[in-house]
């Protein structure tokens, strides 16, 4: 599959996101194959898992940017809610919000597979 349509497929904008990588595709491929090594959203599983809402908070906030340098938007917004929510002392919301990040991740990591 060609690059732009894995981008499609993951529904990441290509000539923005292309843009932002000052139109240098193979950076943007590098960085998109290294996404799934970083070691942030383990550390935020872990997190949710030992209930650390701090570090959950930490660790949410640093995908969302990460998500949405990389045009990632659908995960980034997703994370966006979970860090809004532990701001706000909504602990309770992890339940509902970590698994729409969790199947967006996997969604995201199973396209990148395709890049290999």
């Amino acid at each position: 599959m060609e690059f732009i349509d894995v981008l499609i497929k993951m529904e990441i904008d290509p000539q923005e996101t292309i843009r932002r990588f000052c139109q240098n595709e193979a950076m943007l491929k590098k960085y998109l194959l290294r996404f799934g090594d970083e070691a942030t959203y383990p550390n935020l599983v872990k997190a949710i898992e030992e209930k650390d809402h701090e570090e959950i908070e930490k660790c949410a906030h640093t995908l969302k940017g990460l998500s949405a340098n990389l045009g990632m938007n659908k995960l980034s917004e997703k994370c966006a809610k979970i860090v809004s929510a532990m701001r706000e002392g909504e602990y309770d919301k992890l339940d509902t919000l970590f698994p729409e990040v969790e199947a967006e991740y996997k969604r995201l990591n199973e396209c990148l597979e395709e890049l290999k």
